[in-house]
């Protein structure tokens, strides 16, 4: 299961045809028009990864961390390459980011 949350907004991806670009495009565009750093919140619970990701712009989870296993860590690695640690993360790097996740997953 990998779920996306977008501010208020959640989302259920199971392929990329999952991924409306242009509304998440705008989700964060409005966010930062008004001048926040939007709040992006990924969470996947699937083939043995239990990880939660969250950009700059979320308030911290005050959820405990432990040590990644390998996949985790690569999908760390795929976030941390596209910048969604940093405040002016792009769209197109989380959306890069969820359609290389599910291409790592087989889907």
């Amino acid at each position: 299961m990998i779920k996306l949350y977008v501010g208020p907004n959640e989302y259920t991806l199971n392929s990329a045809r999952d991924i409306d670009e242009g509304e998440l495009a705008q989700h964060i565009a409005k966010a930062k028009a008004g001048g926040v750093c939007p709040c992006v919140r990924v969470t996947i619970e699937e083939q043995g990864i239990a990880i939660n990701l969250q950009t700059a712009g979320c308030p911290p989870s005050g959820v405990g961390t432990r040590m990644a296993n390998s996949k985790e860590k690569e999908v760390l690695d795929m976030w941390g390459e596209r910048h969604l640690k940093d405040d002016g993360f792009a769209p197109g790097n989380l959306i890069s980011f969820l359609k290389s996740v599910l291409k790592y997953l087989g889907r």
